[in-house]
């Protein structure tokens, strides 16, 4: 189900929501800029859980090639993808 969410920000702050769920932590111990993948917050089948979830809020689909660590590997980096990918999707 596809929602208003547009921007970076919003994005971030439901990445950051969601990522607080499957980890068990408080949204404020979320490092937007941290690296997800040294961090603990989430292995690859989180990540790929994270993205799927998403998918489905924001009414895209991240093409497979795109599927690299680059474009996930911060809350930060990840909310600029995906608003990216919204925005021309929209468009």
């Amino acid at each position: 189900m596809a929602t208003d969410i547009s921007t970076a920000e919003e994005i971030q702050h439901e990445i950051v929501t969601r990522l607080a769920e499957q980890a068990g932590v408080q949204e404020a111990e979320v490092d937007v800029d941290g690296n997800l993948f040294t961090s603990g917050l989430v292995d690859s089948v989180g990540m790929m859980r994270l993205i799927d979830e998403l998918e489905e809020r924001l009414g895209v689909e991240v093409p497979p090639p795109d599927l690299v660590p680059e474009n996930f590997r911060t809350v930060a980096v990840m909310a600029g993808y995906l608003a990216g990918l919204r925005a021309s999707s929209v468009a």
